[in-house]
């Protein structure tokens, strides 16, 4: 379990985060959204204990991170994976290599790291370089390297906000059925991938949450103008959707 309790963060006299209260069960997909610039990849790094907020407590799993060193918050790492937008491959190393450098020591480093890019179809191209592979692919490795830790919770920060269209589909359909046995914490604007996945949807805007509960709820009856604003792109994203689909049955 994750808890965020009275999160507040204030950087350069400008109030980041206030007075966040969030809690993440075990076996829950929450979905946070809201604006670009809101604080939600600030959110994430705080959960990681990357950022330390000025007032408010991460506890993970029974255990306060800010009472913990910075060696004991990293050993608490360990138990938690993250995706990121922009992939973070180190272009000289392997696919293989990417995904070792995640693990710490033992003897079944190269098992895990075997199992976690076969369960996203990349082993065959383990011997690869990044600037071999497609988008779509870069983003699998992502994926493999988080898996290869088996963490307790995997935390995605806009996975697809980097991917060409074509390969978007591909990696919320791996995040999808990763849903299915893991606790995740997704940063996201994908709202049809919400509605189908998530546990809860939480809404953001400028540095406050002002609404959450499950998606069906919040876009069939939204309580804040935000909610409103999302309810209606889903709505014209399904109008699209439909129309195309008319337009392709009569061709």
């Amino acid at each position: 379990m994750l808890e965020l309790h009275n999160i507040s963060l204030e950087r350069n006299k400008v109030k980041t985060l206030t007075d966040i209260n969030l809690t993440i069960n075990e076996g829950e997909t929450v979905v946070l959204t809201g604006p670009s610039g809101c604080g939600k990849s600030t959110i994430i790094r705080i959960a990681l204990g990357l950022i330390r907020p000025q007032a408010g407590e991460v506890w993970f799993e029974g255990v306060n991170l800010n009472a913990l060193s910075a060696e004991q918050i990293r050993k608490k790492r360990k138990k938690m994976g993250i995706v990121f937008q922009e992939f973070q491959l180190l272009e000289h190393f392997t696919v293989l290599e990417n995904v070792l450098l995640a693990l710490w020591e033992g003897d079944r480093k190269l098992k895990k790291a075997e199992e976690a890019l076969t369960s996203v179809g990349l082993w065959e191209k383990r011997k690869r370089y990044p600037r071999q592979l497609s988008g779509g692919e870069k983003q699998r490795v992502g994926i493999a390297r988080a898996l290869a830790l088996d963490p307790d919770i995997i935390f995605w920060d806009e996975p697809t906000a980097a991917l060409d269209p074509m390969y978007v589909n591909e990696i919320l359909r791996i995040m999808a059925s990763l849903a299915q046995r893991k606790t995740m914490f997704v940063v996201t604007h994908e709202m049809p991938f919400a509605l189908k996945v998530a546990n809860r949807l939480v809404l953001m805007e400028a540095g406050h949450i002002v609404e959450e509960g499950s998606p069906e709820k919040i876009f069939t009856h939204p309580s804040s103008y935000l909610g409103i604003m999302y309810r209606e792109r889903l709505l014209d994203t399904k109008e699209a959707l439909s129309k195309l689909a008319g337009e392709e049955a009569g061709l």
